[in-house]
């Protein structure tokens, strides 16, 4: 989470990203998974660094676009899997208190992290 906090603050426009998922948010209305063709190039540059963003709408209600990470940990000789990302929606946006520890960036967009999982 840390790497990918680092590597985004260093190489993402925010305002771009915004627009991006504000604009793909006015076509897209329900839980549904965005072709990854369809991300920002700067978000694309992130996963030759080895981040596997995959870009998803979370649900009308809450207004964002999640970009969902993963990673698989060993715990007691046991894998499971971890998920981290970004969460984008206009500057008003707030995350929903779930399952999900969130960390604001940007006025509307947040990194979060898994609370079951990490």
């Amino acid at each position: 989470m840390k790497r990918l906090t680092s590597a985004v603050k260093s190489s993402v426009n925010p305002t771009n990203l915004q627009l991006w998922a504000i604009e793909t948010l006015k076509t897209n209305s329900y839980l549904t998974s965005i072709p990854t063709g369809n991300i920002p190039a700067d978000i694309k540059l992130l996963q030759k660094q080895g981040f596997q963003l995959q870009p998803s709408i979370l649900a009308t209600e809450t207004n964002c676009v999640f970009l969902v990470c993963w990673r698989m940990y060993k715990i007691f000789n046991m894998s499971c899997d971890g998920f981290f990302g970004i969460c984008i929606g206009p500057r008003t946006f707030k995350p929903v208190d779930d399952s999900r520890y969130y960390t604001n960036w940007m006025p509307g967009i947040y990194f979060w992290y898994d609370r079951t999982m990490m």
